[in-house]
């Protein structure tokens, strides 16, 4: 259900780690995991959202 959920979402999740989260996770709800997916998928934003600083980056740099 993690995985289905991540989609193609860049990530670094092993198999062996959605696994893992699947067996922690037994007995909730494909909508549990789907929430608990979306949370985590937004935590960047919230982040950014609250930050006061920024930096320049060169647009060069995402493109490798």
């Amino acid at each position: 259900m993690f995985e289905l959920n991540v989609g193609e979402t860049p990530n670094n999740v092993t198999h062996k780690e959605f696994k893992q989260l699947g067996d922690m996770t037994e007995g909730y709800s494909g909508s549990d995991i789907a929430i608990a997916v979306r949370d985590a998928l937004m935590e960047p934003i919230r982040k950014l959202r609250m930050a006061t600083h920024f930096k320049p980056v060169l647009l060069s740099a995402w493109f490798h």
